[in-house]
């Protein structure tokens, strides 16, 4: 093989690594960090929001909190559907499982539509355990 033969076949090859390497990050890793990234949103949400009461709270902070859940229900769902071959990661798990994702929406709906009338600590309860938020203790 000739030198220049040599010197063309490594820049392919190099070229075919990075862009193999390019896809797996915009496809994959960056999607699975997104969705981590949620879930740590998700427990800063269930802590801050924890003591909003329509007595104490103002209106617009109640307002802003239940677009917030709502939000965060929605983006949830959105992250099952940015992450190609999301069966293929749960079965490995290397994501959350898909059914616990697709039980903490309405969970997080359900918080949404009742923020500041009163406890939501059984809602709260299952958003933890479905999502396996490790540093959110349940409360009793």
């Amino acid at each position: 093989m000739s030198e220049g033969l040599k010197i063309a076949l490594t820049a392919v090859v190099g070229i075919t690594v990075f862009i193999v390497g390019q896809i797996i990050m915009k496809w994959f890793i960056e999607p699975i960090q997104e969705q981590r990234k949620l879930i740590g949103e998700i427990a800063h949400a269930l802590k801050f929001y924890k003591n909003y009461d329509k007595q104490v709270t103002k209106p617009e902070q109640i307002r802003e909190g239940r677009a917030k859940f709502r939000n965060l229900a929605s983006d949830l769902d959105r992250s099952i559907c940015l992450i190609p071959l999301y069966p293929i990661l749960d079965f490995f798990r290397v994501v959350r499982k898909r059914k616990d994702i697709l039980a903490a929406g309405p969970q997080l709906i359900g918080i949404s539509n009742s923020l500041g009338e009163g406890d939501f600590t059984s809602r709260r309860n299952k958003i933890i355990s479905h999502l396996k938020i490790r540093n959110l203790i349940p409360d009793d």
